[in-house]
């Protein structure tokens, strides 16, 4: 039976593994369409050099002003992570104190 602290310790490397991963798979931004006709929302794209349409700016609104669920479970996983292994960390330190006061006695 492996210890506890090793357990712990890949149990964090998991977590923040996991966490990592979880960046990158927010989607991205959604694309800004060009404005057909009179009618536009009164931004400039400057990389497609048009202005936007209304439909289009609102998605935009829409995706920056929502939550990035993906990033915030990342930075949870992360910090989980990062305290499971300190747990795992001072689990270390407990049974190596615990071996070195058995060989002592």
């Amino acid at each position: 039976m492996k210890q506890t602290y090793v357990k712990l310790l890949v149990i964090a490397a998991l977590l923040i593994v996991l966490g990592v991963v979880a960046f990158p798979l927010q989607p991205g931004e959604p694309e800004s369409v060009c404005a057909t006709g009179n009618v536009t929302s009164g931004y400039f794209d400057k990389e497609k050099n048009c202005p936007i349409s209304v439909e289009s700016m609102r998605e935009i609104g829409e995706y920056l002003s929502a939550p990035k669920v993906f990033r915030i479970a990342g930075v949870v996983l992360i910090v989980a992570g990062v305290g499971v292994g300190i747990g795992g960390l001072v689990s270390f330190t407990k049974s190596r104190r615990r071996q070195a006061c058995a060989e002592v006695e």
